[in-house]
Protein backbone atom coordinates (compact mmCIF):
# COMPACT_ATOMS: atom_id res chain seq x y z
CA UNK A 1 0.00 0.00 0.00
CA UNK A 2 1.05 3.57 -0.68
CA UNK A 3 2.14 4.95 2.69
CA UNK A 4 0.44 8.56 1.86
CA UNK A 5 -3.01 6.70 1.16
CA UNK A 6 -5.54 7.94 3.72
CA UNK A 7 -6.53 5.89 5.74
CA UNK A 8 -10.36 6.66 7.76
CA UNK A 9 -9.18 6.58 11.24
CA UNK A 10 -5.99 7.77 12.51
CA UNK A 11 -3.80 9.50 15.00
CA UNK A 12 -3.16 13.38 13.70
CA UNK A 13 0.88 12.70 13.89
CA UNK A 14 -0.08 9.74 11.36
CA UNK A 15 -1.38 11.65 9.09
CA UNK A 16 1.35 14.69 8.79
CA UNK A 17 4.26 13.80 6.21
CA UNK A 18 7.27 16.36 6.72
CA UNK A 19 10.21 16.91 3.92
CA UNK A 20 12.63 19.99 3.89
CA UNK A 21 15.29 20.99 0.70
CA UNK A 22 18.16 23.86 0.92
CA UNK A 23 17.16 26.80 -1.13
CA UNK A 24 20.27 28.73 -0.76
CA UNK A 25 24.33 28.78 0.17
CA UNK A 26 26.00 31.24 2.34
CA UNK A 27 27.43 34.13 0.18
CA UNK A 28 27.79 37.34 0.02
CA UNK A 29 24.93 37.93 -1.30
CA UNK A 30 22.69 36.59 1.42
CA UNK A 31 22.32 33.87 4.65
CA UNK A 32 21.89 30.18 3.53
CA UNK A 33 18.38 28.90 3.40
CA UNK A 34 16.05 26.28 3.83
CA UNK A 35 12.49 25.22 2.80
CA UNK A 36 10.47 22.93 5.54
CA UNK A 37 6.97 21.65 4.68
CA UNK A 38 4.56 19.39 6.21
CA UNK A 39 1.48 17.94 4.22
CA UNK A 40 -1.44 16.03 5.50
CA UNK A 41 -2.03 12.68 3.47
CA UNK A 42 -4.96 11.87 5.74
CA UNK A 43 -8.93 12.61 5.14
CA UNK A 44 -9.42 14.53 8.60
CA UNK A 45 -7.73 18.60 9.23
CA UNK A 46 -5.24 18.67 11.91
CA UNK A 47 -4.80 21.79 14.01
CA UNK A 48 -0.94 22.13 14.81
CA UNK A 49 0.10 24.25 17.86
CA UNK A 50 3.48 25.34 19.12
CA UNK A 51 5.04 27.39 21.67
CA UNK A 52 8.83 27.78 20.47
CA UNK A 53 9.15 30.35 17.38
CA UNK A 54 6.83 32.58 15.51
CA UNK A 55 5.67 29.90 12.68
CA UNK A 56 5.03 26.05 11.88
CA UNK A 57 5.67 23.77 10.09
CA UNK A 58 9.03 24.41 12.65
CA UNK A 59 8.91 26.47 15.48
CA UNK A 60 12.25 25.79 17.24
CA UNK A 61 14.78 28.77 15.69
CA UNK A 62 17.90 27.96 17.67
CA UNK A 63 19.71 24.94 17.08
CA UNK A 64 22.62 23.72 19.27
CA UNK A 65 25.93 21.52 18.40
CA UNK A 66 26.25 18.43 19.87
CA UNK A 67 28.76 19.96 23.08
CA UNK A 68 25.87 22.90 23.52
CA UNK A 69 28.93 26.03 22.94
CA UNK A 70 27.58 27.06 19.37
CA UNK A 71 24.09 28.21 18.42
CA UNK A 72 22.71 28.69 14.88
CA UNK A 73 19.88 30.95 14.20
CA UNK A 74 16.98 29.42 12.07
CA UNK A 75 14.62 32.59 11.49
CA UNK A 76 11.28 32.29 9.14
CA UNK A 77 11.16 34.66 6.23
CA UNK A 78 9.01 37.61 6.72
CA UNK A 79 9.20 37.41 10.15
CA UNK A 80 10.69 40.97 11.00
CA UNK A 81 7.97 42.08 13.00
CA UNK A 82 8.83 39.25 15.67
CA UNK A 83 10.59 40.35 18.75
CA UNK A 84 13.63 38.75 20.65
CA UNK A 85 14.36 38.99 24.45
CA UNK A 86 18.20 40.02 25.17
CA UNK A 87 20.36 39.45 28.51
CA UNK A 88 19.12 42.62 30.07
CA UNK A 89 15.45 40.70 29.59
CA UNK A 90 14.33 43.06 27.46
CA UNK A 91 12.59 42.97 23.97
CA UNK A 92 14.31 44.03 21.08
CA UNK A 93 12.52 43.75 17.60
CA UNK A 94 14.20 41.21 15.17
CA UNK A 95 14.53 43.91 12.45
CA UNK A 96 17.48 45.49 15.02
CA UNK A 97 18.92 41.72 15.71
CA UNK A 98 18.98 40.00 11.76
CA UNK A 99 22.26 41.10 9.78
CA UNK A 100 21.79 43.30 6.69
CA UNK A 101 25.38 42.23 5.22
CA UNK A 102 28.07 39.86 6.34
CA UNK A 103 31.48 40.25 8.49
CA UNK A 104 34.15 39.37 6.77
CA UNK A 105 32.05 36.50 4.88
CA UNK A 106 30.34 35.70 8.15
CA UNK A 107 26.31 35.77 8.63
CA UNK A 108 26.26 36.15 11.67
CA UNK A 109 24.02 37.76 14.96
CA UNK A 110 25.79 41.27 15.98
CA UNK A 111 27.82 39.91 19.38
CA UNK A 112 25.33 42.67 21.25
CA UNK A 113 22.79 40.15 20.29
CA UNK A 114 24.43 36.70 21.62
CA UNK A 115 22.15 36.05 24.23
CA UNK A 116 18.69 36.53 22.62
CA UNK A 117 15.99 34.34 23.09
CA UNK A 118 12.44 34.17 21.67
CA UNK A 119 9.46 35.51 23.69
CA UNK A 120 6.83 32.93 24.57
CA UNK A 121 3.59 33.04 22.53
CA UNK A 122 1.72 29.99 21.44
CA UNK A 123 0.67 29.56 17.48
CA UNK A 124 -1.77 27.71 15.94
CA UNK A 125 -1.85 26.61 12.26
CA UNK A 126 -4.23 24.52 10.42
CA UNK A 127 -3.33 21.57 7.89
CA UNK A 128 -5.85 20.27 5.79
CA UNK A 129 -6.23 17.03 4.22
CA UNK A 130 -3.79 17.06 0.67
CA UNK A 131 -2.67 20.46 1.89
CA UNK A 132 0.82 21.01 2.29
CA UNK A 133 2.24 24.00 4.86
CA UNK A 134 5.65 25.15 3.60
CA UNK A 135 8.00 28.13 5.03
CA UNK A 136 11.15 29.48 4.18
CA UNK A 137 13.91 29.92 6.78
CA UNK A 138 17.59 31.89 6.56
CA UNK A 139 19.84 30.62 8.70
CA UNK A 140 22.47 32.79 11.09
CA UNK A 141 25.17 31.98 12.86
CA UNK A 142 25.04 32.91 16.85
CA UNK A 143 28.69 32.87 18.18
CA UNK A 144 31.07 32.43 15.16
CA UNK A 145 30.74 30.78 11.95
CA UNK A 146 32.67 27.31 12.45
CA UNK A 147 31.42 24.20 10.50
CA UNK A 148 29.39 22.19 12.46
CA UNK A 149 26.23 19.87 13.17
CA UNK A 150 22.89 21.77 14.67
CA UNK A 151 20.23 20.14 16.13
CA UNK A 152 16.88 22.19 16.70
CA UNK A 153 14.45 21.04 18.79
CA UNK A 154 11.20 21.58 19.45
CA UNK A 155 7.64 20.06 20.35
CA UNK A 156 3.70 20.51 18.98
CA UNK A 157 0.11 19.83 19.92
CA UNK A 158 -1.92 17.89 17.63
CA UNK A 159 -5.07 17.49 17.29
CA UNK A 160 -7.99 17.02 15.02
CA UNK A 161 -9.96 20.08 13.25
CA UNK A 162 -13.03 19.34 14.61
CA UNK A 163 -11.82 19.93 18.55
CA UNK A 164 -11.14 23.19 17.72
CA UNK A 165 -14.83 24.97 16.47
CA UNK A 166 -14.15 28.46 15.73
CA UNK A 167 -10.43 28.67 15.19
CA UNK A 168 -9.63 30.07 11.83
CA UNK A 169 -6.08 28.71 11.90
CA UNK A 170 -4.31 32.00 11.12
CA UNK A 171 -2.00 31.19 14.23
CA UNK A 172 -0.89 34.06 16.99
CA UNK A 173 1.33 36.48 16.10
CA UNK A 174 3.91 36.42 18.87
CA UNK A 175 7.30 34.58 18.58
CA UNK A 176 7.33 32.40 20.78
CA UNK A 177 9.34 29.72 22.98
CA UNK A 178 12.33 30.00 25.34
CA UNK A 179 14.58 29.46 22.24
CA UNK A 180 17.27 28.22 24.53
CA UNK A 181 17.42 24.96 22.10
CA UNK A 182 18.10 22.55 25.12
CA UNK A 183 20.97 21.86 27.19
CA UNK A 184 22.15 18.53 25.54
CA UNK A 185 19.99 16.67 26.95
CA UNK A 186 17.53 15.53 23.92
CA UNK A 187 15.98 12.16 24.23
CA UNK A 188 17.29 11.25 20.74
CA UNK A 189 21.02 11.62 21.69
CA UNK A 190 21.39 14.77 19.57
CA UNK A 191 22.07 17.54 21.84
CA UNK A 192 18.40 19.30 21.89
CA UNK A 193 16.10 19.41 24.34
CA UNK A 194 12.78 21.16 23.98
CA UNK A 195 11.58 20.75 27.87
CA UNK A 196 8.65 18.73 28.16
CA UNK A 197 8.07 17.26 24.51
CA UNK A 198 7.85 13.79 26.00
CA UNK A 199 6.42 12.65 22.84
CA UNK A 200 3.55 11.05 24.51
CA UNK A 201 0.36 11.02 23.38
CA UNK A 202 -2.63 12.68 25.43
CA UNK A 203 -4.29 10.25 27.53
CA UNK A 204 -8.11 12.08 26.93
CA UNK A 205 -10.60 10.04 25.24
CA UNK A 206 -11.98 9.80 22.02
CA UNK A 207 -14.53 12.95 21.01
CA UNK A 208 -18.18 11.40 20.14
CA UNK A 209 -17.47 12.17 16.89
CA UNK A 210 -14.53 9.77 16.37
CA UNK A 211 -12.15 12.27 16.64
CA UNK A 212 -8.77 11.07 18.20
CA UNK A 213 -7.02 12.62 20.88
CA UNK A 214 -4.22 15.03 21.40
CA UNK A 215 -0.63 14.45 20.95
CA UNK A 216 2.25 16.30 22.31
CA UNK A 217 4.28 15.72 19.32
CA UNK A 218 8.56 15.99 19.54
CA UNK A 219 10.53 17.42 16.26
CA UNK A 220 13.85 17.74 15.33
CA UNK A 221 15.80 19.26 12.86
CA UNK A 222 19.40 18.85 12.12
CA UNK A 223 21.58 20.75 9.46
CA UNK A 224 25.13 19.80 9.14
CA UNK A 225 26.96 23.46 7.68
CA UNK A 226 30.18 23.55 5.82
CA UNK A 227 31.61 27.52 4.88
CA UNK A 228 29.03 27.73 2.32
CA UNK A 229 27.32 24.90 2.12
CA UNK A 230 24.33 23.66 3.97
CA UNK A 231 23.32 19.86 4.23
CA UNK A 232 19.67 18.81 5.87
CA UNK A 233 20.42 15.46 7.95
CA UNK A 234 16.54 14.77 9.54
CA UNK A 235 13.61 16.53 9.62
CA UNK A 236 10.56 14.95 11.37
CA UNK A 237 9.38 13.45 14.59
CA UNK A 238 11.85 12.25 16.98
CA UNK A 239 13.24 8.95 16.16
CA UNK A 240 10.92 5.73 17.21
CA UNK A 241 8.35 8.74 18.10
CA UNK A 242 5.93 6.11 15.83
CA UNK A 243 7.42 3.00 16.26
Amino acid sequence: MDPRTPTPSTRPSERLRFSASVTGTFDEEGPATIELRVANDGERGVVATGTLGPVLPFAGRFGLTLDGRRRLLCQPDRADDYWFRIDSNDLVPAADVIPTAPVDGCWRIPPAFDGIADVPAPISREVMPDAELEHAYALYHVHDCAPGTYTFAASVTLSDVEEHDGDDGSGGDGSGGDGSGGDGSGDDGDGASDGDAGGGVGDEENGSDGSEPEERVPLRLRVTVAERDVTIDRFGYVDGFLG
